[in-house]
């Protein structure tokens, strides 16, 4: 994948049992970014607490940010991480990468884009359609 994250991957792999038996064998690649604040600290997670979009609402004033540009949005936070589930973090940047929509008029077209972009790029754990 030719992201920030993806880029970052380059050289670093942890080992993982097989699945049978008991090989070691080199599991997929971790990213490992300098990120511009700590994925799971305040700024980000907060202690692993918040995930994917719950991080993103954090970034937004529902009040003075909309309607709000995809663009303008990228600029100001695209290099900060995101953390999808307790192995994986991106960047803002790599989310909006796959946003379609240029402007959110309000926070819920912004959770709305946002989350169908996610949920089709495989960048949300939970299958919304087996609690609907």
């Amino acid at each position: 994948m030719d992201t920030p994250a993806g880029r970052a991957v380059a050289g670093w792999r942890l080992l993982r049992r097989a699945e049978s038996g008991n090989a070691l064998i080199p599991a997929p690649a971790v990213p490992r970014m300098e990120w511009p604040h700590d994925p799971d600290g305040e700024e980000g997670s907060e202690g692993m607490r918040k995930y994917g979009q719950a991080v993103l609402a954090k970034k937004l004033d529902e009040e003075g940010d909309f309607p709000l540009s995809a663009e303008a949005f990228v600029e100001a936070h695209g290099d900060e991480p995101v953390r999808l589930n307790h192995t994986r973090v991106v960047s803002v940047a790599d989310i909006f990468d796959v946003v379609e929509e240029d402007e959110f008029e309000d926070i819920v077209a912004f959770h709305r884009a946002v989350g169908r972009a996610m949920r089709d790029h495989d960048m949300w754990e939970v299958d919304v359609d087996a609690y609907a």
